[in-house]
């Protein structure tokens, strides 16, 4: 609601949400005036911008200039109301733009797996001891033997279901504490949390076992071997290059 001047110190008429359920018939014996509506809204425009929008109604005169008071006022809440969810549509098509960016930063686009970036930072972290304070790790690199001759063999698209399914399997063999990253072309590594020289040893072995199973592409079982080279964190290995 707006007061039109400082000798009104009432706002005029009704508030809008007086109207809502109830008839908007203007009687001839009791003069109702549409008050006007004062509507303050943050809204966004295509381009970005944020702007304020006020809208305010003078006390009608006449029945005509009530009646047209009330279809401005229903014409501008409804340009107001087309604004403000095109708005809330841009800020979600912008959220979901800038999480689709950050995937694309953190995460390799074939196998969903963390990149190199989270590696290092995640490893970084462990060699620094930040949480548990200097708990030891391992650190595991794994080879996809012949990759080059599968996709000369038959073809690329098998290649990436083979980097695919390396990827997954790595991933059910590992507890949620570790980390398996893809670090580049067919090299996957993963750092493995709270580890001893027993327990790395144990990783690896199953690691290679589980990877030896059969990929079936068409009537043809791929067997994808691995290479796996294990280093624990301690003297002597206790830098991010070192390790790697």
């Amino acid at each position: 609601m707006s007061v039109p001047s400082p000798d009104r110190p009432q706002p005029i008429g009704r508030p809008a949400a007086a109207w809502y359920g109830r008839s908007m018939a203007v009687r001839r014996r009791r003069r109702v005036v549409v008050a006007g509506l004062l509507v303050l809204l943050t809204a966004n425009s295509l381009l970005g911008l944020g702007y304020g929008l006020t809208a305010a109604a003078t006390p009608a005169t006449s029945l005509t200039s009530a009646a047209v008071g009330l279809v401005l006022t229903l014409i501008l809440t409804g340009v107001l109301a087309v604004e403000w969810r095109l708005g809330d549509r841009l800020l979600a098509s912008t959220d979901a733009a800038r999480r689709r960016g950050d995937r694309l930063a953190h995460y390799d686009s074939l196998t969903r797996l963390p990149n190199r970036r989270v590696l290092e930072r995640e490893l970084a972290e462990c060699c620094l001891g930040t949480p548990p304070l200097g708990a030891a790790f391992a650190l595991h690199l794994v080879d996809v033997d012949d990759l080059k001759a599968i996709n000369d063999g038959f073809g690329h698209d098998t290649g990436d279901d083979v980097l695919r399914t390396v990827a997954q399997r790595l991933r059910a063999a590992v507890r949620d504490t570790d980390l398996v990253a893809r670090l580049a072309g067919d090299e996957f590594v993963i750092l493995q949390r709270d580890a001893t020289p027993a327990t790395a040893a144990n990783l690896a072995q199953r690691m290679v076992e589980t990877l030896r199973l059969p990929l079936r592409e068409h009537t043809t079982a791929i067997v994808p071997t691995v290479s796996i080279g294990t280093a624990l964190f301690g003297p002597g290995r206790t830098q991010p290059n070192q390790l790697l």
